[in-house]
């Protein structure tokens, strides 16, 4: 078990394998442990944004297997919706802190994205040769997506499209 070294809180556990090739970097913890349903929708099980995502990432070929997922906020947003900075803080410095060992990375989230690039996430969505102050030139395929929570509310396309392009890249 481990706890927030900011706030003492019950860190929600990673997924996937530290020696994967590839990276997941979510804001919030969804894809690792995902919320309880907020409606009916949502009470289907093959809508959970681990779902989805296994269901886009199968569109190009690839697997959830093949990503280390992490979040950058370590545990659940306290009860009154009010993240804490200095959570989110020590899980981005925790998350910088690994990049350099991935062959590629996704970042998810727009808040995120803008952390990484400075731009807002419908200037760099589905682009991968944005530069990151957190992402060592070089190797190191990148691609900047939104949140899960919001794919199918303004379109799935630019995610598709953006996991295409980042599965094309990785195996060239």
């Amino acid at each position: 078990m481990q706890y927030c070294p900011a706030c003492a809180n019950e860190v929600v556990p990673n997924s996937g394998h530290p020696q994967s090739d590839y990276l997941l970097i979510e804001e919030f913890p969804e894809l690792v442990y995902p919320p309880a349903p907020a409606n009916g929708w949502q009470k289907r099980e093959d809508w959970t944004p681990s779902k989805i995502v296994a269901n886009e990432l199968a569109k190009v070929g690839m697997l959830p297997q093949q990503f280390h997922i992490i979040t950058v906020y370590p545990h659940h947003v306290p009860s009154d919706g009010q993240p804490s900075e200095n959570c989110y803080s020590v899980g981005l410095e925790q998350a910088i802190s690994i990049i350099g060992q991935y062959k590629g990375v996704i970042v998810l989230g727009a808040n995120l994205c803008k952390t990484f690039t400075g731009y807002p996430i419908d200037q760099v969505q589905g682009l991968s040769d944005v530069p990151s102050q957190y992402i060592p030139d070089g190797d190191i395929v990148r691609m900047f997506l939104p949140n899960i929570r919001s794919i199918y509310a303004t379109g799935a396309g630019e995610f598709s499209i953006g996991l295409k392009r980042f599965a094309d890249k990785v195996r060239v």
